[in-house]
């Protein structure tokens, strides 16, 4: 589905899932209130302009790399499964912290 932008949507999900292949440079928006894998959002550039209005901030890519980190880290290198680190993506995107352990 694509935005008024012309933007292609994703889920949160699969962009979580091919997170080690996605552009340190783009930022996560979300078309809708974050809650869970399933959740619509679209991949953009904020160097390229302002972003539609029709989707809010999540997070860049970047942070969400080091989010997935922090939490394998604190987890004595355990990966996390997919819900999993979509949650502690959106709970870093809510709270500007990592999701305790």
């Amino acid at each position: 589905m694509a935005s008024r932008s012309g933007a292609d949507w994703s889920t949160l999900g699969d962009v979580i899932a091919g997170i080690a292949t996605v552009s340190d440079d783009l930022t996560i928006y979300a078309g809708e209130e974050p809650a869970g894998p399933s959740t619509r959002v679209v991949l953009l550039d904020q160097s390229a302009g302002d972003p539609p209005a029709d989707v809010r901030y999540l997070l860049e890519v970047v942070i969400a790399k080091e989010v997935l980190e922090v939490w394998s880290e604190w987890r004595d290198g355990r990966q996390p499964t997919l819900p999993e680190a979509c949650e502690a993506v959106l709970h870093y995107a809510s709270h500007d912290a990592y999701l305790p352990d």
